[in-house]
């Protein structure tokens, strides 16, 4: 199935695998697609809870994601903002760690998820400007900024 490739590390191809119409979790990590053909093909996922691109090629985040996106890891990619996230209201934990996201401004497309976001992943803090963490915070009052 595709749970257990996925378990044991094996390759599934992400277009095999975007035909569970009901998935609520996906990796994606470590793929090359575009992120047009993702956004295509993820937006038909209406239940996706939790979505992994991690250690992708992605310079921006795939357009059209599904709303109901609790968890979003976007880690080591070459993400500079989070435009095209505008639309994830119920977004919990966003991950943009060992991106190219370079200010806080980056963050402000999210306001649907203001009060909802309870997590954000980035580097190391003490590389940033000194007022990063509290500029998160007041951005979003009930994350915890790691």
């Amino acid at each position: 199935t595709i749970a257990r490739g996925l378990d044991a590390g094996g390759y599934v191809a992400w277009r095999a695998s975007l035909r569970c119409v009901s998935l609520v979790g996906l990796g994606l990590g470590g793929d090359a697609a575009s992120e047009t053909r993702l956004g295509d093909a993820l937006g038909a996922l209406k239940h996706l809870r939790v979505l992994d691109l991690s250690r992708n090629r992605l310079r921006a985040a795939p357009p059209g994601l599904p709303g109901a996106l609790r968890r979003l890891a976007l880690a080591e990619t070459r993400v500079r903002s989070c435009a095209k996230l505008e639309h994830l209201a119920h977004l919990r934990v966003l991950d943009v760690a060992g991106t190219e996201v370079s200010s806080v401004r980056a963050f402000h497309p999210l306001v649907l998820c203001r009060s909802v976001l309870l997590e954000v992943r980035l580097d190391d803090l003490s590389k940033r400007e000194p007022a990063w963490r509290r500029k998160l915070k007041d951005l979003f009052p009930n994350a915890t900024v790691l």
